[in-house]
């Protein structure tokens, strides 16, 4: 070990590799940015994925995409309201394989971004007619994962079957297929 610490005190850099270079932004002043993890094992087309995106998304002042390398793409937007509704409309598919989305800032690295979690809405079926409400269901689905609010009042259920709940969910995992839930006379229901 002592070996180490005087290799590594005598340890310097040349000339040429001391002297700090300055990055530029590139001109992202202003923009705001976007991440994408495509789970596909084909090449990706940019331009295809451009084009899917662009009409599915319909935003105010479009946007531009980067193929970064691994299956990632940086989508650069003129609008953040255009990234919240993108976001918002999650889960995203392209030809018929997840796409994982993530918010970054301009001084992020795409090489050290982790893509383990899209949001979905999960539906909660077979509750009692007295337990058709939001927070029941969330109660309910928090084992899948963290819950998203939307900041809405809570919906009226009263003339549904199900109770659909935003869920931020590690894509990592296996999906839970549902739970266990004990009701109030004592009888349990999944």
């Amino acid at each position: 070990m002592e070996n180490l610490s005087v290799l590594w005190e005598s340890f310097s850099l040349t000339e040429s590799e001391g002297r700090k270079y300055q990055v530029e932004d590139d001109g992202l002043e202003g923009k705001f940015l976007l991440a994408a993890r495509f789970f596909t094992g084909r090449v990706l087309n940019i331009e295809a994925v451009a084009r899917t995106f662009k009409i599915l998304w319909h935003t105010k002042k479009g946007f531009e995409a980067r193929d970064m390398g691994d299956h990632r793409v940086l989508f650069i937007f003129s609008e953040q309201s255009d990234i919240d509704r993108v976001l918002a409309g999650e889960p995203w598919s392209f030809d018929k394989n997840l796409v994982a989305l993530k918010r970054i800032g301009r001084q992020t690295e795409m090489k050290g971004l982790i893509f383990d979690r899209a949001s979905f809405w999960v539906q909660v079926h077979d509750l009692p007619i007295s337990s058709l409400k939001l927070r029941v269901a969330q109660d309910i689905v928090s084992v899948a994962g963290e819950v998203v609010t939307m900041g809405a009042v809570e919906e009226d259920y009263e003339s549904s079957h199900f109770v659909r709940v935003r869920v931020r969910i590690d894509i990592t995992k296996p999906l839970c297929r549902g739970r266990k839930i004990g009701l109030s006379n004592g009888e349990e229901g999944w």
